[in-house]
């Protein structure tokens, strides 16, 4: 099939022409066909050719004689050029796609031999300590590095492809290869110019926990070159610094000093037609403190808005409430790689049927405070921006500015003397992006 491909790029491609030429016969064969089924016709009446018949089919014969189709054999010329012309085009675009399985090349999925993965028992040991499943009971060890994609995955990406990758994880079936060195940990963004999107980006919840992280950056093999590039990386939305990438570039160690940031951006910008790659291999995080995750599990007294004054009406797009002691936490909704037992979800979706999502809370002038963190729900639609409208006593009192790629916003609502409150979203997306509201405190 390679040998195909060549000959077909080096002969076809260059002769377009030729292409044309070859394009061109069709119609001159046709009227060649059409003229001798004319003359078998006249043949079977032969001897009658004076007759009404014999001379319709005689002169059916002569203008196929005579007639050269010039408008059917210019616009078959025409064609013929362009398919040849861009045959180099479309083997080029699928060279660049398929990876060249002599070389070992990057993005495989499991179809390697053990022997490719780390053999070294110490190396899937330190893996293995770089890793807990932070459950709500775990504490992070501070003195410990981990990978970033096991503790901190992105809890939104937008753009184009954005892929990660944990050995731990995936037990060293997936990996993607930077200068010949294969990369079990980290993570991939495409660069692909196209007319859907124009970057790739991906938002991690470090949450101030956080003092430092480092990873190797480099273009991935095997995928197109493209032109140079630059990884953006922002810290609480401000672009911090942009490093230079290309496709004949060295592997580049790079450190960030993440002290104090709550949440962190990775974008790349569109930089080549057939999908070139840029990864971070080995992404490692090394605390500031120990952490406890964030728990709603035993001891927790507060006072949540849904279980004292759960929405007594709802309306548009889907609305939902999560309690964590009427489901005994089962459910919940994720926000910022964080899990909400206590909440509220509601759907921003753009459709025929309804154009807002809203819900109404009777609080009847009780208490004083709400506190809760908002945000876009991990793994939903992207959309675009935003807003949650607040309404007391029907009147809109406030609106918090939304967005896909936000980090967790808390919020603090003074409701003395309210007796309804409003929560209201409009739509912004086709696939049904929610935001959340986690864990509504009334004080």
């Amino acid at each position: 099939m390679k040998e195909l491909l060549d000959y077909l790029n080096n002969f076809l491609g260059p002769h377009t022409f030729l292409g044309g030429f070859i394009f061109a016969l069709i119609p001159v064969i046709a009227s060649y066909l059409l003229s001798q089924k004319a003359k078998d016709k006249t043949d079977e009446y032969e001897g009658n050719t004076q007759s009404s018949i014999g001379k319709e089919i005689t002169d059916e014969r002569d203008e196929h004689k005579t007639s050269i189709p010039w408008i059917p054999l210019l616009g078959a010329f025409i064609l013929g050029c362009a398919v040849f012309g861009g045959i180099p085009s479309v083997i080029q675009s699928c060279n660049s796609q398929v990876p060249d399985t002599s070389s070992g090349s990057s993005m495989s999925t499991a179809s390697d031999e053990k022997s490719d993965a780390p053999s070294d028992d110490n190396q899937r040991e330190t893996d293995t300590q770089m890793y807990n499943e932070t459950e709500a009971e775990t504490k992070i060890d501070f003195t410990m590095p981990y990978n970033m994609t096991d503790v901190f995955p992105a809890y939104q990406s937008g753009g184009n492809p954005y892929t990660e990758y944990s050995a731990i994880k995936s037990g060293y079936s997936n990996f993607f290869t930077m200068a010949g060195k294969k990369y079990y940990n980290g993570m991939t963004f495409s660069a692909d110019v196209n007319v859907f999107t124009d970057t790739c980006w991906a938002v991690y919840y470090l949450n101030r926990n956080c003092r430092k992280i480092e990873f190797t950056l480099c273009h991935v093999d095997g995928t197109d070159a493209g032109e140079n590039n630059v990884l953006q990386v922002f810290y609480d939305g401000v672009l911090k610094e942009e490093i230079e990438m290309s496709a004949d570039m060295a592997p580049k160690h790079v450190t960030l000093d993440v002290i104090g940031v709550t949440q962190l951006k990775f974008q790349v910008r569109p930089s080549g037609t057939f999908d070139p790659l840029y990864g971070l291999g080995d992404p490692i995080v090394y605390f500031s403190e120990t952490v406890d995750s964030n728990s709603n599990k035993s001891g927790d007294t507060k006072t949540y808005l849904t279980d004292v004054f759960p929405a007594y009406q709802s309306g548009g797009n889907p609305y939902t409430e999560y309690s964590a002691i009427n489901s005994g936490y089962s459910s919940y909704f994720t926000m910022g790689g964080e899990k909400y037992y206590n909440g509220m979800t509601f759907d921003a979706d753009v459709n025929v049927f309804a154009d807002l999502c809203w819900a109404v809370y009777y609080l009847n002038s009780e208490y004083k405070k709400l506190e809760f963190t908002v945000c876009h729900v991990d793994g939903t639609d992207v959309g675009e921006k935003n807003a949650l409208q607040v309404f007391y006593d029907g009147v809109l009192k406030e609106e918090i500015e939304l967005a896909p790629d936000m980090a967790p916003k808390h919020v603090s609502l003074d409701i003395t003397g309210v007796g309804q409150l409003k929560f209201q979203v409009k739509p912004s997306g086709t696939e049904h992006p929610l935001y959340g509201v986690g864990n509504p405190v009334l004080k």
